[in-house]
């Protein structure tokens, strides 16, 4: 059975910690930058912070401000710059860490990431997204119970965070542990019924612990949800072909082939659910 595990470890800057850096000393083109970086006119917010940078005394913040809005604007190496400029400042500042963070790992520094989210919770040992960044790239590296505890860790802070709960799920699924996977499966689509992919996963950890009829009810959702989605289809044929009901075995691998005519499996299936309804009406 084709399995669909979906590591998304979701992060996003928080903008709305800019308008505690907007300094009096020059209100006016930081706080205008702040306010074209919140209402996404990045290049703009550059020109005002640099304007900021270059009419008065240097500060943390104004170069941690810019490194925002090129974050944003994808112009990470900018940002990257600005970022440990506004350390070199401030060397003991989290977020400062954590924004950095997030830039290499925009620019594929996993080395780089993991060492600025260890300084970040160094400095601030509450900072859950810094946990949470680490995580995916342990889990990039297959150290799943490296990943795991800065997961716990990340949980411990923010137990409202179903994407934590998710990420664990699909570690717990790697390594064969159904139970916890399902627990934390649970979880999340207590808080978001809607969740395709948790409902996908969770569909595909019941049909191995052969809960066929579980694995039907979350993958017949699913695909209402996302009807093209070529693994819940696929995963739901599988389902109803250990139940022997053949005919909607036949039409969900039908929608797998119609999706990928190139998943062979699917037709494999499609053509041996036929055959096995024709067996069996011979039989009657």
């Amino acid at each position: 059975m084709t399995k669909k595990i979906v590591i998304a470890l979701i992060l996003t800057l928080s903008l709305s910690c800019l308008n505690s850096f907007a300094e009096d000393v020059i209100p006016n083109y930081n706080e205008m930058g702040v306010n074209y970086t919140n209402s996404k006119e990045y290049d703009k917010a550059i020109e005002c912070f640099t304007k900021a940078i270059s009419d008065v005394q240097r500060s943390a913040y104004l170069y941690y401000n810019r490194g925002i809005a090129e974050f944003y604007a994808g112009k990470y190496e900018l940002a990257l710059k600005d970022f440990t400029k506004a350390i070199s400042f401030m060397p003991d500042n989290s977020k400062f860490y954590f924004n950095k963070a997030l830039t290499e790992e925009k620019l594929g520094n996993d080395k780089a990431v993991i060492l600025n989210c260890t300084k970040a919770i160094l400095f601030d040992e509450k900072c859950y997204q810094a946990y949470v960044t680490r995580a995916g790239i342990y889990i990039k590296q297959k150290k799943l119970n490296k990943a795991v505890e800065d997961i716990n860790k990340a949980i411990e802070l923010n137990p409202d965070d179903t994407q934590s709960y998710y990420n664990r799920a699909l570690i717990y699924y790697a390594q064969k542990e159904y139970r916890l996977a399902l627990m934390d499966l649970d979880v999340v689509l207590e808080v978001e019924p809607n969740n395709v992919d948790a409902l996908i996963n969770r569909a595909s950890i019941k049909f191995i612990v052969r809960d066929c009829r579980g694995a039907i009810l979350d993958g017949e959702k699913a695909v209402k949800l996302k009807p093209d989605s070529e693994s819940a289809w696929f995963n739901l044929g599988m389902s109803y072909l250990a139940i022997q009901n053949y005919k909607d075995a036949e039409r969900s691998f039908e929608k797998a082939y119609d999706i990928n005519p190139q998943n062979r499996e699917a037709h494999k299936y499609m053509m041996h659910s036929k055959r096995m309804m024709i067996n069996f009406k011979d039989v009657v």
